[in-house]
């Protein structure tokens, strides 16, 4: 039973909260879908979950997106044959029980419950057992009946199908509440047997590897196309009925599958009958239709001129999913082309080993072409397939296990790399000095991160999509390299690797040199290309020393601009609050300051003037007549009290301010000249940096020719090169590697002085070990709410490796290390306790990115998009439209969800995209649903310029214009809808691939009532609309309105301008002006907030207005 409250953290992962949890949920709660799989990996045979807390209602009901209207869901996290039983609905509190003399009493919730035990009232069947059902029935109508505040707890039995008895029922006297007394709380405690170490851990993960990559898995039906196809007509490769060649031809249907695996260079495998699973070996049906076929056979590929020709090979063998019982050396046997032979044998293995029924004729001459899943049993189908098998995850799964278990061999080396701080404090490396290298755009974001990652054994960073998170990269690697220092970019995929690569070598060729697989593209190929150039390298026109020297005087230049903006930003601040007390001031003596300036125009020294009304307000001998005398030496005809010379000594001392702040800020410089100096010293420091990377790159090389050529000699002679490797990196400084391809370097700790893993939301915690392992400082960069690396591990084999390797399940979830939850990036940031946050958006429209920013960052992204940069369409300036269409969704044969009628939609939309886009734009069509993008790519194959696919195909990518297909129709149960509506990591990632407009195609009113994200989507294309942006109605902007409106003047107050909210756009005559008030900065923040503003400024073509103006008297204060 648990007592906290359930909330949602910061990644959109619901958490139970405790007493000891602080601000930081996630870190400090209970993750929700941890408690859902301890549930459902119990193996007690009946199973009762009781949860009195806040917002419980919804673990068991399902959880919608916060703001959103509420519809009817299924669990979220739908744990089976579990009773649940919770004391309030998701949008409700569960109320305590308060203070009495004799101390402190249950909550209503847990006081009836616990009545209920004790009373046997609950026993309504009166059989003298309690059950769960009876247990729940009973409190509800006790809360109803007794408690008049809204609280209505709710229950989930799935798959319960028959009484769970909680108790017996109790005959004897009612004791009084304040009698039950609950024994104190203990400590949580792990066991100390079952913590993890680095031989524990490590062999966790190996296991946990094997167990992922040793067989074979389940298809999804829904993967046809993609993993499989179905032959058509007659089965002729698994029986044997081949022509004298041992070979048949490709039929048409398969083609571009074996096109992909010679291309992929994958396994090509055949399988009669296909058998259709519904559910998982511990009874839980899937979410889609899965299947295997029963027996199989690897198939070779053969080119006979320009024909492709298909040959098995091999004896056929049982799928190992469908194997059971069967004996090692089971073979089935029949001859070839005996059809009736082999379904005897599919019928025996059925039976025998797979304990599957035969659903239907079996007639291996006429096949089905499509896998039925209509029927909705497990058992054969007369379909047979031919599907493709990777051999590079599992060979690359063989790489990683190989390099864990040499890494816990040397386990004692760890704690003196990146990769012991992630399970404890790592000795913290000692770094020369060095100096920051940055040939691009850097903001103060990004340098706070440079400089953690440059001394630091670990650092993390969260980025959010288009925060410049590979200008980051590229900038660190620079000032890495320039410094004399080896670095390493690794990702678990090519394209995030290739996207930094390429970036720095744009920048200065040879800076990284890219490596890795051979195949299916040719990274080694690559090296040696990077490798020839850098052994022929030139001098440079410029020594390292001179441009060194050049780029330290551009820096000064730099901070000396960069110190004056902040003392300004700061002046005004203090200028601010200076006015508004002035205004309080005058206020205090009931007048306006323009009248209170007018009235003591002649008085000369306000601070002697404030000394002597506040003696005079202390006053004691003659007070009255000596006040009296004062007030009529200033004309100033008021009682003589004390509060009035309070508060003309308050006056007094506030205006004296007010008058040296003004003389301050009169003597900085203007905002144009102010942003014309920042960007030339910017570009300044960008030049000079520029130079020093290639200075330094051509003077390594050159220095390092011999060891260059002495690598390429090894690797080109194809002897082991390992041994040449660790001498050239000192010539070569920069380098970039996926982490299944980190063999190319020896597993030396250490081995680099700085290893930056990117994208590290998408990277399993094994993935990156043997990378960190050669690392002595790290930075981890990644987004929690990007979507989650694909693991395909079953639970129950995590659970059996987890068990083998002797460590505690509760162990791996406080450290976010679980194999199959947990992302790389989660556990350094669990391990650095917390991350640096790249806080400026550059990507995308601002209606697109203020959705992202609201819902999935917490607001704290600051978005300079410069919308008129983008490819846009015309006469269209919203970023988010709405295309209206209803249709109707369906199943598919796979069992995802098509939309047949949106689908024509999208391509109408497409279609017009394509007539009005400017050249050179770039179209993407994103759905969620696998068979919506098949029916998608199938419509748009003769466009090969528009990108088609799921959210997971766009993770990495953007494009101009995203239309997004959300399939769904009210002909869709509920809860479909709202599992969709919950994958808050999946609608990120659609919504922020688009730069310039996301044109949602779907049921605009189904989705406004349906709550969530789509409401969200539809809400702001219904308010882009109108341009009326949401800002603030406060004091400072009635006083803008005010100094501002006039006779010939219009005033527009929160109006969208480029996309970006101006606090006031003014028309005078034929001249229209944009206007941003600038508030004043807050505490740290003076730094880089003036650059912002003079950029949000530069974004609406507008005029900053410093808000302490909106107090001057003078009118000249104001923009024209």
């Amino acid at each position: 039973m648990f007592h906290g409250t359930l909330l949602a953290g910061t990644t959109g992962e619901f958490h139970f909260v405790a007493a000891d949890t602080d601000d930081d949920v996630q870190r400090t709660g209970v993750d929700a879908g941890y408690v859902n799989q301890q549930l459902e990996q119990c193996r007690a045979a009946q199973k009762v979950a009781i949860l009195d807390c806040c917002h419980s209602g919804g673990f068991a009901r399902g959880l919608s997106t916060k703001g959103g209207k509420r519809a009817r869901q299924e669990p979220m996290l739908a744990p089976r044959d579990v009773f649940i039983m919770s004391s309030c609905l998701d949008d409700q509190v569960s109320y305590g029980g308060g203070e009495t003399e004799d101390g402190p009493q249950p909550s209503r919730f847990t006081g009836e419950l616990v009545k209920a035990l004790h009373s046997g009232y609950a026993d309504t069947g009166s059989d003298g057992m309690v059950s769960a059902g009876e247990l729940f029935d009973h409190v509800s109508k006790q809360l109803r009946r007794t408690f008049s505040l809204p609280q209505m707890p709710v229950y989930s039995a799935l798959n319960i199908h028959e009484p769970i008895y909680v108790a017996r029922s109790y005959l004897g006297p009612l004791p009084r509440t304040s009698e039950i007394k609950l024994p104190p709380p203990k400590a949580p405690t792990l066991d100390a047997d079952r913590q993890g170490s680095w031989p524990r851990l490590l062999e966790y993960y190996r296991k946990c590897l094997a167990a992922e990559t040793s067989s074979m898995q389940l298809m999804g039906v829904e993967e046809v196309g993609e993993s499989y196809v179905c032959w058509e007509g007659e089965e002729r490769l698994l029986s044997g009925d081949v022509e004298a060649d041992g070979s048949v031809p490709t039929p048409p249907e398969a083609v571009e599958l074996v096109e992909r695996a010679i291309e992929e260079e994958a396994q090509l495998w055949c399988g009669y009958p296909t058998v259709v699973v519904v559910k998982s070996d511990d009874g839980k049906r899937f979410p889609t239709h899965r299947f295997a076929p029963l027996f199989i056979r690897r198939v070779e590929i053969r080119v006979d001129g320009d024909e492709l020709r298909l040959c098995a090979v091999g004896e056929p063998e049982l799928h190992p999913q469908l194997r059971g019982a069967a004996p090692d050396d089971f073979r089935p046997m029949w001859r070839g082309g005996a059809h009736h032979e082999m379904v005897r044998e599919v019928r025996s293995a059925l039976e025998k080993y797979a304990e599957l029924p035969v659903m239907g004729l079996l007639d291996p001459s006429s096949l089905e072409p499509v896998i039925d899943v209509r029927t909705p049993n497990s058992g054969s189908r007369n379909s047979a397939v031919l599907f493709v098998i990777s051999t590079v995850r599992d060979q690359s799964s063989s790489q990683v296990a190989t390099e864990l278990d040499e890494i816990g061999r040397r386990a004692a080396a760890v704690g003196n790399t990146a990769l012991g701080a992630l399970l404890g404090p790592a000795a913290q490396p000692v770094e020369p000095k060095w100096e920051p290298v940055t040939p691009m755009r850097l903001n103060e974001g990004q340098q706070a991160v440079i400089e953690s990652a440059m001394v630091n054994r670990l650092t993390v960073a969260t980025g959010p999509p288009g925060t410049g998170k590979s200008q980051l990269v590229a900038n660190l690697v620079a000032t890495a390299v320039a410094n004399g220092q080896k670095v390493l970019v690794a990702s678990t995929n090519n394209k995030a690797v290739n996207v930094v690569s390429d970036r720095c070598q744009e920048l200065v060729p040879g800076s990284v040199v890219r490596t890795g697989s051979s195949r299916p593209v040719n990274y080694r190929e690559r090296e040696r290309d990077s490798l020839q150039l850098l052994a022929t390298i030139t001098p440079p026109p410029v020594n390292s020393s001179t441009a060194l020297a050049r780029l330290a005087m551009a820096r000064r230049d730099l901070d000396v601009v960069t110190k004056a903006m902040a003392d300004k930003a700061e002046a005004e601040r203090k200028l601010l609050a200076t006015g508004q007390s002035r205004d309080r001031a005058a206020a205090d003596l009931g007048r306006s300051t323009a009248e209170l300036r007018a009235v003591f125009a002649t008085v000369v020294n306000l601070d002697a003037h404030a000394a002597k009304a506040s003696r005079l307000a202390h006053a004691r001998l003659l007070a009255t007549w000596r006040r009296r005398r004062y007030l009529k030496s200033l004309a100033w005809h008021q009682e003589p009290t004390v509060e009035t010379c309070h508060a003309l000594a308050a006056w007094f001392q506030v205006d004296a301010e007010w008058t040296r702040g003004r003389a301050v800020v009169a003597q900085l410089p203007p905002d144009d000249v102010e942003t014309q100096a920042l960007a030339r010293c910017q570009q300044a420091v960008q030049d000079a940096s520029e130079q020093v990377l290639d200075s330094v790159v051509r003077e390594r090389a050159i220095g390092g020719k011999a060891k260059i050529l002495r690598l390429m000699n090894a690797s080109a002679s194809r002897s082991p090169d390992w041994p040449d490797v660790p001498p050239v990196l000192s010539a070569v400084g920069g380098w970039a590697v996926t982490t299944r391809s980190i063999r190319r370097f020896p597993t030396q700790p250490g081995l680099f002085d700085l290893v930056i893993i990117d994208e590290a939301s998408q990277c399993t915690v094994a993935d990156v070990i043997p990378t960190l392992f050669r690392a002595k400082r790290a930075l981890i960069i990644g987004d929690a709410m990007q979507l989650s690396p694909v693991v395909t591990l079953k639970p129950a084999l995590e659970a059996q490796a987890r068990a083998e390797a002797g460590i505690a399940a509760d162990w791996l979830e406080k450290h976010r290390l679980s194999y199959h939850r947990h992302s790389s990036f989660h556990a350094f940031e669990t391990a650095r306790g917390g991350s640096m946050l790249l806080d400026e958006h550059f990507r995308c429209h601002p209606d697109i990115a203020e959705i992202a920013n609201q819902h999935f960052y917490g607001g704290q992204l600051t978005v300079l998009t410069d919308v008129r940069n983008l490819r846009r369409l015309p006469e269209r300036d919203e970023g988010v439209i709405w295309s209206q269409w209803a249709g109707r969704a369906a199943r598919s044969s796979g069992g995802s969800w098509v939309n047949k009628d949106e689908v024509e939609r999208v391509l109408q939309a497409v279609t017009k995209l394509r007539a009005e886009l400017p050249s050179g734009a770039q179209i993407g069509v994103v759905t969620p649903y696998t068979a919506q993008a098949t029916a998608l790519k199938r419509r748009l194959r003769d466009q090969p310029e528009v990108l088609v696919g799921t959210v997971h195909e766009f993770q990495g990518g953007e494009r101009d214009v995203m239309v997004f297909s959300l399939v769904a129709s009210k002909d869709m149960p509920a809860g479909s809808r709202s599992w969709l509506n919950r994958q808050l990591n999946l609608w990120n990632v659609g919504i922020t691939r688009a730069k310039s407009h996301l044109i949602v195609v779907g049921d605009q009113d189904l989705w406004g009532r349906e709550g969530g994200l789509g409401a969200v989507l539809a809400d702001a294309a219904e308010r882009a609309k109108t341009r009326v942006a949401a800002g603030r109605d406060d004091e400072l902007s009635r006083l803008l309105f005010a100094r501002l409106d006039g006779p010939s003047v219009r005033v527009e107050l929160n109006k969208t301008v480029h996309g970006h909210r101006a606090d006031a756009v003014v028309e005078n005559g034929a001249r229209t002006r944009a206007v941003l008030l600038d508030r004043g900065c807050e505490d740290g923040s003076a730094s880089w907030h003036l650059r912002r503003q003079h950029a949000r400024a530069g974004l609406l073509d507008g005029e900053r207005l410093p808000a302490w103006r909106l107090f001057a008297e003078d009118i000249d204060a104001l923009p024209n």
